[in-house]
């Protein structure tokens, strides 16, 4: 029996050799494509955190890669840096460099930067103010609170009617950065929306916009007439879409808006506590001697009798015309008190331009209603301000022509 050491050997296995040049060939591709998957791989990196800089450093990772490290190439722009590559694609005033622009104002973006993209976006060219106005519709609600910050501060008056449609958007920052901007255009026509949002808005800082936004008008329309901003007492529009009037009162004069200017109407007969412009009348809430109307645009005064007590006795707080029905008023009345004080009576309606008056049954009384509304998306209510907080009363079937089943 032969030993182990005479063991015969095993077959060997076959090698095959491949010439050089494919050797080397085969390197050269397996390199490139890590460099290309590299550079890919730090582009999306730098874009999720900071889309300028992903523009300035991919040309230099694609001709530098080899010389220095990857963290060095994806290192984020300064503040200074980043500030000077927004500046310069506003100054490039194309729609890509304005895309390119919109996405530091993303929601992940980081603050400061986002208020440096708004800063260099009132630099943009008024040529590419429609693709700003369009931009109001972006998905990312950080562009589009960005977009219409952007819009008031550029003054662009275009861009009311997206601005008023913006309102409604469901993120907070985009309907207050909205609403506030309708206040730096002077919007005027947006007023009934403010004035909604000062009421019916969930968010408080939205709310605390809407009241920012008609303190501008008010104080524009002051401006104008030279008078302290803390004179003017109410600002209103009327109802009608075709040919609205503006008007704006102080606590001894009505005026009305023609084009840029102001005109005086009238003398009011008492300190204002409410104004309404119906679609025949004005209506005028006064703070002792109850409610008037006018039938010519303000320029005289009737007073509307309650049947209740003597007008001295009664104040009227608030008061709205109905949108649904011209003919039919909602008042807040108050009585003052044996310590001077006044008393709420509760709600009042009339169906017939206020000469006959009703009380609505178990409206709100604790407090003092100092503003009415009637939500055009829910006719079913009336809603009041008293004491800062909201009330909402159910009307009946018989005062609601368009109530919701």
């Amino acid at each position: 029996m032969p030993s182990s050491s005479h063991r015969a050997p095993l077959p060997s296995r076959r090698r095959f050799f491949l010439p050089s040049w494919f050797n080397q060939t085969w390197e050269s591709v397996l390199l490139a494509l890590g460099l290309v998957l590299l550079v890919i791989e730090g582009t999306i990196y730098i874009s999720r955190s900071n889309p300028i800089a992903a523009l300035v450093r991919v040309p230099e990772m694609a001709g530098g890669v080899l010389s220095r490290n990857a963290s060095d190439a994806t290192a984020p722009l300064s503040n200074t840096a980043f500030a000077n590559e927004v500046s310069r694609l506003a100054a490039a005033g194309t729609p890509a460099s304005l895309e390119t622009l919109l996405l530091t104002l993303r929601q992940s973006e980081p603050f400061s930067q986002r208020d440096m993209a708004l800063a260099a976006l009132r630099d943009v060219p008024e040529t590419l103010e429609p693709n700003l106005r369009d931009s109001l519709d972006d998905v990312d609600p950080g562009i589009r609170a960005g977009v219409a910050h952007a819009l008031g501060a550029r003054l662009d008056y275009q861009a009311v009617n997206g601005l008023i449609t913006a309102t409604q958007d469901p993120y907070a920052s985009v309907r207050r950065e909205a609403v506030q901007s309708l206040g730096e255009l002077d919007a005027w026509q947006a007023l009934p929306r403010i004035h909604q949002i000062e009421m019916l808005d969930p968010d408080g800082t939205v709310k605390q916009a809407a009241r920012s936004a008609e303190d501008a008008l008010k104080a524009d329309a002051a401006g104008v007439l030279g008078v302290e901003p803390s004179q003017m007492l109410d600002i209103e529009i009327s109802n009608d879409v075709s040919n609205p009037q503006f008007f704006a009162l102080t606590s001894t004069d009505l005026y009305e808006k023609n084009g840029a200017s102001w005109q005086r109407v009238s003398r009011l007969p008492d300190v204002p506590t409410g104004f309404a412009p119906g679609q025949d009348n004005l209506y005028l809430a006064t703070a002792s001697s109850g409610l008037y109307h006018s039938p010519d645009d303000g320029k005289t005064w009737e007073h509307l009798q309650f049947g209740l007590r003597t007008p001295t006795q009664l104040s009227v707080t608030a008061v709205i015309a109905d949108p649904q029905n011209v003919h039919r008023l909602y008042i807040a009345l108050t009585a003052r008190g044996s310590n001077g004080k006044p008393s709420p009576l509760g709600i009042a309606v009339s169906e017939d331009d206020g000469y006959l008056w009703s009380a609505l049954p178990d409206a709100p009384a604790n407090a003092v209603t100092t503003r009415l509304m009637i939500d055009p998306e829910q006719p079913n209510f009336l809603f009041g301000l008293a004491n800062g907080t909201l009330w909402r009363y159910a009307l009946p079937s018989a005062m609601c022509d368009n109530c919701l089943n």
